[in-house]
């Protein structure tokens, strides 16, 4: 009897840890150091700065993740990604806590640790997948595809991308965005689609603000063996006038290397709005126990306000990745931005911190370079 018992417990015990979600810790730590430098008045009065930097590569990150088996082809999941900042230690901010609240700036420091970067539940089977909370925004995740270095360090392409558009595009509202209902479906016959709204917690009597932070994306790709197109966009509601943007674009693997070629155009909607087109040309190559990666991107600003509508400007990356293991990487990149001769400022810098000062010369260049380490678990 007593066996019997011990066994009936065991059996028991079994079956209850089966029911659980299995859950996984995972990360980046990234960390290098970065040279940025600008010329500001001519090659005599550049400004210059450097430190060590984190995220360079890919952004440092600290996760949880689990699912739960349902049953009947049905899966829970849950996602918590915190940003953290390496260099200090610190926890990346989230900046806006709902999305109808003014974004600080790029870079807004850091804070105690918080899912920042996303913090869902959801629920997926044959019909796809169906997430809940903060999480990536499917349009910005279309323009992305097409920048190897994904946006970090001095060779992403975002800030030349969103440059005439930075108060609205950079912030966190259009990167990744709270409150947010998203579908994510199956694959048919090599089509997926994504489609996501992002409520703003105001209610119906806010007056002019009412719909401020209201967001709507989507994205459809299509993949047939080495062959990959993507096309995706985003508006967010703004009384100070809407953001809009929309990314197409396709990559053909040819196994020696993968060239891309995207357009981008994104505008804040408005009396006086910035309308900025955008091309990007990039390619991977596999060289050695490594990747080379290289972009050029070009953007062309076709409407903006009163003494600032010609603002076009380019930049060159180019970066190698080296693995040293399987989760581990060390990397190198250096990156030329250019402003066009006839701008009214200097709008476009390459990435990376610190941020230099603004020049007031029209026509002039900044470049940068970062060297470090990558490792995942």
């Amino acid at each position: 009897m007593k066996k019997s018992l011990i066994a009936l417990a065991a059996v028991s015990s079994v079956g209850f840890a089966a029911a659980q979600s299995s859950v996984t810790v995972f990360g980046v730590v990234d960390t290098g150091f970065q040279r940025v430098s600008r010329d500001v008045n001519g090659s005599n009065s550049d400004l210059t700065a450097s430190r060590i930097a984190s995220g360079s590569n890919a952004t440092s990150r600290l996760g949880f993740r689990g699912v739960e088996d349902l049953g009947g082809g049905l899966k829970a999941n849950f996602w918590l990604e915190a940003g953290i900042s390496t260099d200090d230690g610190s926890g990346a901010s989230t900046r806006i806590s709902t999305n109808n609240q003014a974004p600080a700036a790029i870079g807004g420091g850091g804070q105690g640790l918080t899912f920042n970067r996303r913090a869902t539940v959801g629920v997926s089977g044959n019909f796809g997948e169906v997430r809940l909370g903060r999480d990536s925004v499917v349009g910005l995740l279309t323009q992305e595809a097409y920048d190897p270095f994904s946006a970090n360090g001095v060779g992403g392409l975002r800030q030349i991308v969103y440059a005439n558009t930075a108060a609205v595009s950079t912030s966190v509202s259009s990167v990744r965005a709270s409150n947010m209902i998203a579908y994510y479906s199956p694959n048919v016959a090599g089509f997926t689609a994504d489609v996501a709204f992002a409520s703003n917690d105001s209610q119906s009597n806010a007056g002019a603000t009412k719909k401020d932070g209201r967001l709507a994306s989507a994205r459809l790709n299509y993949t047939v063996g080495a062959f990959n197109a993507k096309l995706g966009g985003t508006q967010i509601d703004l009384s100070g006038g809407d953001f809009q943007e929309f990314t197409v674009g396709a990559s053909y693997d040819l196994g020696f290397v993968k060239p891309a070629l995207a357009f981008n155009s994104n505008r804040i909607k408005s009396a006086t709005q910035n309308k900025t087109n955008v091309i990007i040309a990039s390619a991977t190559a596999p060289v050695g126990p490594g990747l080379v990666r290289a972009a050029y991107v070009r953007a062309d600003q076709k409407s903006g306000p009163v003494g600032n509508n010609n603002n076009d400007g380019s930049q060159f990356s180019l970066g190698y990745l080296y693995n040293l293991s399987k989760r581990t990487q060390v990397y190198t990149t250096y990156a030329m931005a250019t402003n066009k001769k006839s701008n009214a400022t200097n709008v476009y810098a390459v990435g990376g911190a610190p941020t230099l000062a603004a020049g007031t010369t029209a026509g002039r260049k900044s470049s940068g370079f970062d060297v470090g380490l990558t490792h995942s678990f």
